[in-house]
């Protein structure tokens, strides 16, 4: 073979087009930077102990010479006592109840961010499941779940399956607390190391606030052949670990004079918005059915809406009965009608808030309608969940019902606003969906979170959200 030969062969008509001066076989290097010093082990403890659920804890981000890239939060949570009888179908072993799937997820109803008495950024637990839905691969889900007790479904519809079982019952295991992790990889300065907190920039120290979701909103039971009567799980312990960043002296002061510059520091981010709870009742099963859902609180510029349609509680016409809907099972978020825990008892008093784990797959399209208008065509259910997923999540997978509506052309990429739709200018915003009926008598709920552009302002020792 002659190399020279074959080398002239390749240049074609359009070759002043397709060859360049770039080289393959240049060497490239490596990109050098300032040295920093990097610690994941500092602990820190809480500045309001909390031993139940419905309260709040908080941490205090001290002023210390340091920067805070990340935090995970651990919780102790007491097991649950159980007496009484059994229920006869269940496979987990003498009782019927477990952990809700991504407990250290759904753990948490509020997550905040405080500056004096400015809040900064909150979102929700929920939020970050269903966020982990639209953009993690399996490896990526896999050392999430190792976290938070997650990726453990239903054996059977009605049967829980054996691990988050064990977590909560007392006597079924050796031990008798469960300990469940939170990643707080969604706040704001968290995302990046250009954005990450430095505690001695500002004039006072910076709260993490968590408010707990109530327990009966996060344990599973199936008493339709026995009663379980158990003592509440509570938490028993709380502490936050820091992945703080010491940077050199020089990087450091730079770093603090463009704080006290006269804009001083911008960081763009994913605001959260959120619009839940609007319920419909089923009228005739399998029956097409369109449901408009006003979105009222969507205010600001959207990146990304996200929505999911589940089982609602709370309504006397409901059964405890945990094979209703099992048309619908096969998600791997779905489970059976799950009870709140009132006094000393779970009992038949349904939940007033569910979680994640009851979403029902009856929807067929969705649209976005303004002051009467269409924002566009009716998207297919399947279209949006399989083919349109992968497209402006490539590493999402399918297989769950959340569904989404991305204004922005790349809403993974967290630098690039490439495109948005400001929900103010638009007006009488509403969901409108098209869906197959619920049974009889049975009730769904709509719940949406909307991510939204939103700036943060670090100056002159303090730090405001631009748009509230």
């Amino acid at each position: 073979m002659d190399p020279n030969a074959t080398m002239a062969a390749n240049y074609g008509q359009i070759a002043g087009a397709l060859i360049g001066s770039a080289s393959l076989f240049r060497p490239t290097y490596w990109s050098k930077c300032m040295l920093d010093v990097v610690t994941e082990s500092r602990i820190y403890q809480p500045t309001r102990d909390v031993n139940t659920f419905l309260g709040t804890t908080a941490f205090v981000l001290a002023k210390r010479p340091t920067g805070v890239l990340g935090m995970l939060v651990r919780n102790v949570l007491t097991k649950a006592v159980v007496t009484g009888s059994p229920a006869a179908s269940t496979t987990i072993g003498p009782y019927a109840a477990a952990w809700s799937n991504n407990l250290g997820d759904q753990i948490y109803t509020s997550i905040t961010h405080r500056y004096s008495s400015n809040i900064l950024h909150t979102h929700d637990g929920e939020y970050m499941q269903l966020k982990q839905r639209l953009v993690s691969n399996e490896i990526d889900e896999d050392a999430r779940n190792a976290l938070t007790l997650g990726g453990l479904p239903l054996t059977a519809v009605g049967t829980p399956e054996q691990e988050r079982a064990s977590a909560l019952i007392g006597g079924y295991a050796q031990t008798l607390t469960t300990t469940v992790y939170t990643w707080l990889d969604y706040l704001w300065f968290t995302r990046s190391p250009d954005v990450m907190w430095m505690p001695e920039a500002y004039s006072t120290e910076a709260l993490i606030e968590l408010t707990y979701n109530d327990v009966g909103n996060l344990i599973y039971t199936n008493t339709g052949t026995g009663t379980i009567v158990t003592t509440k799980p509570t938490v028993q312990s709380v502490v936050m670990f820091v992945r703080e960043c010491y940077i050199t002296i020089p990087e450091k002061m730079s770093r603090l004079a463009l704080h006290n510059e006269e804009k001083g520091v911008l960081a763009l981010f994913a605001d959260l918005e959120r619009q839940r709870g609007y319920r419909y009742t089923g009228v005739t099963l399998g029956a097409a059915r369109e449901i408009r859902v006003k979105l009222d609180n969507i205010r600001l510029d959207v990146k990304e809406l996200m929505f999911i349609i589940r089982r609602a509680t709370g309504s006397a016409t409901l059964t405890t009965d945990p094979t209703v809907d099992a048309t619908y099972a096969g998600d791997k978020l779905q489970g059976p009608v799950y009870q709140a825990v009132t006094g000393a008892a779970v009992t038949s008093v349904l939940a007033t808030a569910p979680c994640v784990d009851v979403i029902v797959d009856e929807l067929v399209s969705f649209r976005i309608d303004a002051n009467g208008a269409r924002l566009f065509d009716d998207i297919p259910a399947d279209i949006n969940r399989l083919w349109m997923r992968k497209l402006y999540h490539n590493k999402s997978q399918v297989r769950e019902y959340v569904y989404f509506w991305s204004p922005s052309f790349l809403p993974d990429d967290e630098k690039m606003v490439t495109s948005f739709q400001n929900a103010a200018n638009l007006g009488n915003l509403e969901l409108v969906l098209n869906v197959l009926d619920a049974p009889l008598n049975t009730a769904r709920q709509v719940d949406v979170w909307v991510e939204s552009y939103n700036l943060i302002q670090s100056r002159r020792g303090d730090c405001v959200k631009s748009l509230k």
